[in-house]
């Protein structure tokens, strides 16, 4: 898998995890605030150390992986999640 293709799919990850957090926030989903804050701290790590390795040429790739990211996760979150699901 290229560099290039792994910042894509780690860059969507964790910013799709930082739209579902903030839906979490706002409808006090508090399990899911929990679990969803672990997951963010792995994928902080795995930017940082691909931004560490590789330098800034993977800007494009991640800033493509985010912009996917977040709009998964305001898709998802209002379809399956929601005011009245979860906690």
């Amino acid at each position: 898998m290229t560099i290039q293709l792994t910042a894509f799919i780690v860059s969507f990850i964790a910013i799709f995890l930082r739209g579902f957090q903030q839906k979490n926030v706002i409808h006090s989903k508090y399990t899911m605030i929990a679990i969803t804050s672990y997951l963010l701290a792995l994928t902080d790590v795995a930017v940082v150390g691909i931004i560490v390795q590789h330098g800034w040429h993977t800007v494009l790739a991640q800033g493509s992986g985010a912009s996917f990211g977040m709009l998964a996760s305001v898709y998802i979150h209002n379809r399956f999640v929601g005011e009245n699901n979860g906690d």
